[in-house]
């Protein structure tokens, strides 16, 4: 939610008035989309506790930050038609087919 209410120049409080859950997760899928392999402050945080249980003295933390396929790859999370009409809807406020 923190970043699209940034990249739409609004507040979080904004965008949870004007979004839908809908319409924040078509968001989601969108950033996840372009951008699969972002390293978010979670994603360190994890990859430092597998880290601290590795016993392999050679490893490092960036090794264990997961990478995901590249947005071309066929195994990205597919939609079904009702699926990617809601995620549509949302992004574009269409409220009962309006």
């Amino acid at each position: 939610m923190f970043r699209v209410a940034k990249d739409l120049g609004k507040t979080v409080h904004q965008i949870g008035e004007e979004m839908s859950h809908e319409e924040l997760v078509g968001w989601s899928i969108y950033y996840d989309r372009i951008e699969p392999n972002r390293i978010s402050k979670q994603d360190i945080y994890l990859a430092q506790i597998a880290y601290m249980q590795c016993s392999d003295k050679k490893a490092k933390v960036k090794d264990f930050i997961v990478k995901f396929k590249d947005k071309e790859d066929s195994d990205m999370i597919k939609l079904d038609g009702k699926q990617m009409a809601a995620v549509f809807k949302g992004i574009f406020g269409i409220k009962d087919g309006k």
